[in-house]
């Protein structure tokens, strides 16, 4: 993600190279990396790109309509289903936002949109008898969390734990207070028992919540609820809000989850604050100081396990195409059985 988004572009530099461009530190770049848990190191050089190359090929290749597969989330509309015949019904989400964002994002508006297109899809995929359904999440890079448990309301009847672990500093105990009060998928005694322990606490507290206090999501009742087989596909694009829905759906038995492994860890982090690194103090540095444990039995650093594991080609990647809904559409109807595509379930207790 990080060579196709946001390094050429100019306006999304705040990664590590440019960290080292501001320390003088010019390509190769000589890495010496240990993985997590292994003893050994290992060595890698990277040639390295120059600003000016990184510009020429962003304004060269960054044509959305053509690129097939676009992280721009925002311009997409949010929710759209569409019937594929034989009982089969297809729901992507590309974004846990609706529209508005940056009223979304300062708190001060609800997110409607969001609500309503699901509700409708839901409609439809009801309507139209639907046995099968595939959410397609393959480029979904996250959005609001109460859109999770909302969408969840149309799923399941369970009763979901949420564990958050905090870490808590200066920079981002009041917005991680914020963030609380405008969460409205807690309870409100929830939130109150959130905001006054994160207040008590001194900086550099890690906190566990699952440690202090337990708190559970009740789905609550919608008109229309999908009560048959759930596949939802996922990416190396899947990230945040979109990976935690994935791992619930997982973790209660709700879906199957197919495609390739979502891009962040087991314990998935969310929001972050702005740290000034004391050189540097115009560098916008943000560290999250917050991640959802969905299953306390996984190992956090590790990828989420997969299902029903579909391979993109190398080919199809290189054309900016993905066409795993079509390949996951023949696993289901029985027309394809590829090697790759064994299942193996994943149990989990809570």
């Amino acid at each position: 993600m990080v060579n196709y988004f946001y390094e050429p572009n100019p306006f999304l530099w705040p990664n590590l190279t440019n960290f080292l461009f501001t320390k003088y530190i010019r390509a190769p770049y000589t890495i010496v990396y240990r993985t997590s848990g292994k003893t050994e190191t290992d060595t890698v050089v990277l040639k390295g790109i120059t600003r000016g190359e990184k510009y020429k090929s962003y304004r060269k290749l960054h044509k959305k309509r053509e690129m097939g597969l676009t992280m721009d989330s925002w311009n997409t509309k949010p929710a759209i289903y569409r019937n594929a015949g034989n009982g089969i019904g297809v729901l992507t989400i590309n974004s846990f936002w609706g529209k508005r964002i940056i009223p979304l994002l300062l708190g001060n508006a609800k997110d409607r949109r969001f609500k309503r297109l699901m509700k409708n899809s839901i409609k439809k995929i009801t309507n139209d008898g639907i046995e099968n359904l595939i959410i397609d999440l393959t480029f979904n890079g996250g959005g609001m969390a109460d859109n999770i448990y909302y969408t969840l309301d149309y799923l399941t009847d369970k009763t979901i734990r949420i564990v958050y672990k905090y870490s808590i500093t200066d920079e981002s105990r009041e917005i991680a207070k914020t963030v609380i009060s405008n969460e409205s998928f807690l309870k409100k005694e929830d939130r109150e028992f959130l905001i006054n322990y994160i207040d008590s606490v001194p900086a550099g507290s890690k906190i566990r919540t699952d440690t202090i206090r337990t708190i559970e999501y009740v789905p609550q009742k919608r008109k229309y609820r999908f009560d048959g087989n759930i596949y939802i596909l996922t990416s190396n694009y899947t990230y945040s809000a979109a990976q935690v829905f994935t791992e619930y759906c997982q973790t209660y038995g709700i879906a199957q989850i197919a495609g390739e492994h979502c891009g962040g860890y087991n314990e998935i982090t969310g929001n972050s604050s702005r740290t000034e690194l004391p050189p540097i103090e115009w560098y916008d540095f943000n560290i999250p100081y917050m991640a959802y444990i969905i299953d306390p039995t996984d190992e956090p650093y590790e990828y989420p396990e997969v299902d029903i594991p579909i391979v993109q080609p190398l080919e199809e990647w290189l054309q900016r195409e993905n066409h795993n809904v079509e390949r996951l559409i023949e696993i289901i109807l029985g027309n394809d059985s590829p090697k790759d595509t064994q299942k193996c379930y994943k149990k989990h207790t809570l």
